[in-house]
């Protein structure tokens, strides 16, 4: 552990009060996440690089925590809020800000620990979709107070920009169960597909639509919910950053399997909910989901067709991602 985290621990909770261990759920961008246990309660520790962006995106995640509070939300906040480390006895330059400590190989940050456990799809029914869709639209519209803004989308512009890329080759030579033959499958489709993907996309690429902050990210997985089904938090900012807010439910409503009529009451209860007037159909809506589980299959097929160096542990949990993304496209492929 660096020496400046561990004397900020230390002067956080006292020398022996607390304690490390691995978390019993992690995800796969391989950064370090711990759990801290104190007389004080638990928390997450959490690692960064050492980027611009990094300082940018938990700005942006501290500001929205921010806003929540003075909604008076602190207490079922969705999202857990960073918290501050003392003061090091010398001044960095420049300087992050009061809830990231700077070591040499990573930013740091520190919220309470959420007791929940990730959402899985044994729990997911009509009831439990409709509770994401309106903790999805209470999301936004804290998120939208904070202020947005009107430009073309990025998001847009980066699945564009891959689909340039029409190699769709399989690359995996083993898996489980018969992903191999139902990549294939979702390989022909995108292929057959990609003309008129990228036609649409050029379209919107170049059209304005309003953006906040949003989570980015997410996944089920990335949602933890209480035993009995009443709080949910996400808990993976990584991906966050200002842009349109249907990309959050194209990622959460899509990581639920859901058939394309369960996506079409999701669309529409979150259009009822709302005080955002999305600027897709329910049709396009379910285009971009295509888009976006096509390209992230092919990108985890290319990953995992070359495993060196790669830990059983991470490779179990990517072929779980990678039958997660097959089960998404449901009734399209």
């Amino acid at each position: 552990m660096p020496e400046l985290l561990r004397r900020s621990l230390q002067q956080q909770w006292g020398y022996s009060d607390w304690d490390i261990a691995s978390p019993p759920h992690r995800g796969l961008s391989g950064l370090p996440l711990f759990r801290v246990e104190s007389k004080q309660g638990v928390y997450a520790l959490r690692a960064w690089p050492l980027t611009a962006m990094s300082i940018q995106k938990v700005s942006l995640w501290a500001t929205v925590c921010d806003r929540i509070r003075q909604l008076g939300g602190e207490s079922d906040s969705p999202i857990p809020s960073p918290i501050a480390w003392p003061k090091p006895s010398a001044a960095l330059l420049p300087s992050p800000p009061p809830y990231v400590l700077a070591t040499s190989e990573w930013y740091w940050t520190l919220t309470r620990w959420v007791p929940g456990i990730p959402l899985s799809m044994s729990q997911v029914n009509e009831v439990v979709r409709s509770s994401l869709v309106e903790y999805l639209v209470d999301l936004h519209s804290k998120c939208r107070t904070i202020g947005y803004t009107e430009a073309p989308s990025l998001g847009m512009k980066e699945r564009l920009d891959a689909l340039r890329d029409r190699d769709w080759e399989l690359r995996i030579r083993s898996s489980p169960q018969d992903y191999a033959f139902r990549y294939e499958e979702v390989a022909r489709f995108a292929s057959h597909s990609t003309n008129q993907w990228m036609s649409w996309l050029q379209d919107w690429s170049n059209r304005s639509m309003e953006q906040h902050w949003i989570v980015r990210d997410l996944w089920r997985e990335n949602v933890l919910v209480s035993s009995n089904l009443d709080r949910m938090w996400v808990v993976d900012l990584g991906a966050s950053r200002v842009e349109s807010p249907l990309f959050d439910f194209v990622r959460l409503i899509g990581s639920l399997h859901p058939t394309k009529e369960e996506w079409v009451r999701c669309a529409e209860q979150y259009l009822e909910l709302s005080d955002w007037e999305l600027p897709l159909s329910v049709d396009e809506l379910w285009r971009l989901h295509c888009i976006s589980i096509g390209l992230s299959l092919r990108h985890w097929n290319r990953v995992l067709g070359d495993l060196s160096g790669r830990s059983e542990e991470w490779v179990a949990r990517a072929w779980e991602r990678f039958g997660e993304l097959l089960g998404s496209l449901k009734g399209e492929v």
